[in-house]
């Protein structure tokens, strides 16, 4: 049962950031599912560190909006 409900959760989940708009998903994507450091992503984004601290916190918040009012 609880491998049914985290599945559930996971799915809900993948489906909420893939609704935000690529400049946050993907920094959300790659620090909470692949575990990447900050500086990494930046780098790897080639954005300043600053913007990704600020697109991930701000993604959050877009996300935790779509999570509670689902369309």
């Amino acid at each position: 049962r609880q491998s049914v409900e985290d599945d559930e959760r996971d799915a809900l989940m993948n489906s909420a950031i893939d609704s935000l708009a690529q400049d946050y998903a993907m920094p959300l994507r790659l620090h909470y599912f692949d575990d990447m450091p900050l500086k990494r992503i930046a780098a790897f984004m080639g954005l300043p560190l600053s913007t990704i601290k600020w697109r991930i916190h701000h993604g959050k918040k877009l996300l935790r909006t779509r999570l509670e009012n689902p369309e």
